[in-house]
């Protein structure tokens, strides 16, 4: 199938978009798959500050809700969902159903502290990480949160550093592509060889729910 689809593209009788992660990535830059040289890749970046404005505000406002600091409001949003579509999605929804069971239409940057408690949030942040990273990238993220701690900027050589002091050693290769994952999957942001966390919320919510590790010796036990 793969191969008929290449073939009707570079025929011109069709277009294709092919979204995926992963497993597209590696097609794309295997010799052996019809991927190979395929497609122009187009990385689904994290919103501008003026697309989450529109995000939270447009919908919001029809439902006739108002803002009472607004810039704070919307700053705070930006900054704790590093402009992922997913999670300010989720956000605002658990701000209107507070709005909904208070009988309020007012949001203000004191509203946003009920977000962290909400347990279905919490899930979402965490099983969306879980779910969605191998185990050496949850390794990692572990090794980091533990050695390092999420408020400082780190690279390759202090990752490495943590996960040898555990008696872990992989290849530079492997090291560096789990790293560029965790930054396309939303956990980490770069600024030229440095890395950190995208969000302060995952890493908040990480370490109050559980013992990173722990988790990181589980990770060690099943296979990195």
């Amino acid at each position: 199938l793969l191969s008929a689809l290449r073939s009707s593209s570079i025929q011109g009788d069709s277009r294709y978009v092919i979204g995926g992660f992963r497993e597209v990535m590696r097609a794309f830059s295997d010799l052996e798959s019809p991927l190979y040289n395929f497609a122009r890749p187009v990385r689904l970046r994290e919103f501008t500050y003026e697309q989450t404005l529109a995000m939270v505000t447009g919908p919001l406002e029809k439902l006739g809700v108002t803002f009472e600091n607004r810039t704070e409001v919307i700053n705070r949003i930006f900054s704790e969902t590093a402009a992922q579509p997913n999670l300010i999605q989720f956000y605002c929804s658990i701000l209107v159903e507070r709005l909904d069971r208070d009988g309020s239409r007012r949001v203000s940057p004191e509203s946003l502290f009920d977000v962290y408690g909400n347990d279905d949030f919490r899930a979402f942040v965490l099983s969306t990480f879980m779910d969605n990273t191998t185990h050496l990238e949850k390794a990692i993220v572990f090794a980091v949160m533990a050695d390092l701690g999420a408020e400082h900027p780190f690279g390759v050589q202090q990752i490495d550093g943590a996960l040898e002091r555990r008696g872990v050693e992989i290849p530079l290769s492997d090291l560096d592509l789990a790293c560029r994952n965790l930054e396309l999957a939303g956990t980490f942001t770069s600024r030229g060889p440095l890395f950190r966390f995208a969000t302060p919320v995952f890493p908040r919510m990480l370490s109050e729910n559980y013992d990173v590790d722990y988790l990181f010796r589980k990770v060690l036990q099943e296979g990195i």
